[in-house]
């Protein structure tokens, strides 16, 4: 399919997943703790490692890995770019195994996309544990209404708590002397806002 629309895919591949090597067919996660005991081999007599470090911005943070990067033959998926990482030094850790079908992708450019999908990847499964996957809808309209109600609340939810008064003072807003902008702290000066909002 992605050679046919020509597009880039990745994702993550199980470690029971099929990788075809110059030694036979190996399963991913056996190919992982050989070029473990490779990694170690070289250290010891100063050979290039298998693992390399490499680091991510996430969130305002960097992040470390140590990961290989190499293009193999995956069963049922043809030639792609594999990529092994783990969190460790000393490569303890369980790996995360990465591809793509872009050949000449880097680990650091693969583990990036992956740690930013992740979060969306885990809002979505949230999302459908509450039910939005039974929803049923026809138009695009009632698709993006529906979203809107189960997203808004919960992304309110999972804010930090530094939202403008007129979010949480329901009473306030609800009488009706009271207009949205007096609930929030903006006054206005000619038709137009002169405030802020308040801490």
């Amino acid at each position: 399919m992605d050679q046919t629309l020509k597009l880039a895919s990745g994702g993550p591949l199980t470690g029971d997943a099929r990788v075809s090597l110059t030694t036979g067919v190996q399963r991913v996660e056996d190919f992982d703790r050989q070029l473990q005991a490779e990694h170690a081999q070289a250290l010891q007599g100063g050979g290039a490692p298998s693992f390399r470090k490499i680091t991510i911005a996430y969130k305002g943070a960097q992040e470390t890995y140590y990961s290989y990067c190499q293009t193999h033959r995956i069963h049922h998926c043809g030639k792609q770019r594999v990529v092994i990482n783990h969190r460790t030094a000393d490569l303890s850790d369980a790996a995360v195994f990465l591809i793509s079908n872009k050949l000449h992708w880097h680990a650091g450019g693969l583990t990036r996309i992956r740690r930013h999908r992740w979060p969306v990847e885990v809002s979505h499964e949230e999302g459908k544990a509450e039910g939005l996957d039974q929803d049923q809808v026809r138009d695009f309209q009632a698709i993006a209404r529906q979203i809107a109600l189960v997203a808004v609340p919960y992304s309110l939810l999972r804010a930090p708590p530094t939202i403008p008064p007129c979010f949480t003072n329901f009473n306030a807003l609800s009488r009706p002397s009271l207009t949205a902008q007096q609930a929030c702290g903006v006054g206005t000066h000619k038709g137009r806002p002169s405030g802020h909002w308040r801490p």
